[in-house]
């Protein structure tokens, strides 16, 4: 479990710092509105053409990721001396505490193996970098192991631009801890989680956490995922559908690629809500 003053403490960091970026990044983008193709999902289907939605990738890890963002209050308690009046003691398995903290490890670990997830949060980097939006990227192919060199390769090392973003996630993603709980090689002891994978390989540096630095690595993965969503989400409804009202065409040009590897201007289009976007209007 986490503690309600911890999460409020970090809440303005991770929201802080995605603020900025977004504020920063749409100066850098080749086209703002890739950010929007973010938001909604962009990918190519089986015929080779340019889709706008969630595709097969979206769809198999919504559940998961409307599962994490809304989980809040049951993994949340209000009291701030949670880990000292529950974590000092012999565990055997059996107690609530532990059974909570296992409940956190598993969201944890649920956050950084979702690919969904990790292709918005590449992409968002992408385009903030000033390259265009990859609509050929696939997480599906990447292999169980290979998926902490991508978060390592193409979205922390991709944030020189965004030192303070990168350190967020340096904190968010720690690889010791995601390994562990991968392969259920950690067990909670007096005063915090014990990694039994330390020495195992290079990547394997540390032995454990007390509990708040668990409880401060757990709290900024979960925040980094909700914000990333949410950001963009209110990007959309508040920026792209308002313009989109505005425009004589009622949609947004988006950059898309052609068969001959260059890239033309299509229009999408919002259906009543605002939240939806598709190639073809909608009547409203």
């Amino acid at each position: 479990m986490l503690r309600i003053g911890s999460f409020n403490k970090y809440e303005e960091i991770i929201r802080l710092g995605y603020q900025r970026f977004f504020n920063e990044a749409k100066f850098v983008a080749l086209e703002v509105s890739d950010f929007l193709v973010c938001q909604q999902g962009g990918f190519i289907d089986w015929g080779g053409y340019p889709c706008i939605g969630l595709g097969e990738v979206g769809i198999n890890n919504l559940q998961k990721v409307n599962i994490i963002d809304n989980i809040g209050a049951s993994i949340l308690v209000s009291d701030d001396d949670y880990f000292k009046t529950n974590g000092n003691q012999f565990f055997h398995g059996v107690s609530e505490f532990e059974k909570g903290i296992i409940k956190v490890c598993n969201l944890y670990l649920d956050i950084w193996e979702n690919e969904w997830f990790l292709r918005n949060l590449a992409e968002v980097i992408k385009v903030a970098n000033g390259d265009h939006y990859d609509w050929n990227l696939d997480l599906s192919k990447i292999k169980d192991t290979g998926k902490g060199n991508f978060i390592r390769n193409e979205i922390i090392a991709k944030l020189n631009k965004y030192p303070y973003l990168q350190d967020i996630i340096r904190i968010g993603y720690n690889s010791n801890l995601r390994n562990a709980i991968g392969h259920s090689q950690f067990h909670i002891v007096q005063g915090g989680i014990w990694l039994d994978t330390y020495g195992r390989n290079k990547y394997a540096t540390v032995q454990g956490f007390s509990f708040e630095e668990w409880e401060r690595i757990v709290i900024y993965g979960w925040l980094i995922f909700r914000y990333l969503f949410s950001t963009l989400r209110q990007m959309t409804t508040a920026f792209f559908t308002e313009t989109a009202k505005k425009t004589i065409m009622g949609g947004i040009p988006i950059l898309v690629p052609t068969n001959d590897s260059k890239w033309t201007y299509q229009y999408i289009y919002p259906d009543s809500t605002g939240l939806t976007w598709r190639f073809v209007k909608v009547n409203q």
